[in-house]
């Protein structure tokens, strides 16, 4: 429910459209180049599925994104692991990285709802770190491609 969010519609439009939405379009297309970035946001709708469902749970009753994750975001978030694990694409620790990726990327829109519920940030930092947040798998997966050509 938008009244009890302390985003308004601008923040999830900020989460939601340039930052789920247009970059993991993106990430979809770059998939075949960089997986663990297509992999991320595939375990950021997981996770996302996760909450609504629990949050669903606790509060007994309908949340906005609980239907979506049920019938699209769990569906779509088994079948690209199971597709890209069948084909050999992505190794247990990609996997992992890609969870890593789902859990920082829901810890950074949780943090700036929290800091804004405090008054440490203002509506307009608030949109900016999460349409920013969009690109938590991109900047993951570059640090950890560099790490791996060190070891």
């Amino acid at each position: 429910n938008i009244a009890e969010c302390p985003g308004d519609e601008d923040f999830i439009f900020s989460v939601n459209v340039p930052g789920l939405y247009i970059a993991g379009t993106l990430a979809g297309i770059l998939n075949n180049i960089k997986p663990v970035v297509a992999g991320g946001f595939a375990a950021i709708i997981l996770i996302n599925a996760l909450v609504h469902i629990a949050a669903s749970i606790k509060q007994k009753r309908y949340n906005p994104g609980l239907l979506t994750s049920i019938i699209l975001f769990i569906p779509i978030g088994i079948y690209y692991f199971y597709e890209m694990k069948k084909q050999d694409t992505l190794s247990w620790v990609d996997i992992s990285i890609c969870f890593f990726i789902g859990l920082l990327s829901h810890a950074v829109l949780l943090l700036s709802l929290k800091l804004i519920q405090l008054g440490k940030i203002n509506h307009s930092q608030l949109n900016l770190i999460n349409v920013m947040n969009g690109l938590t798998p991109l900047f993951i997966n570059e640090l950890y491609e560099s790490i791996k050509k060190l070891i």
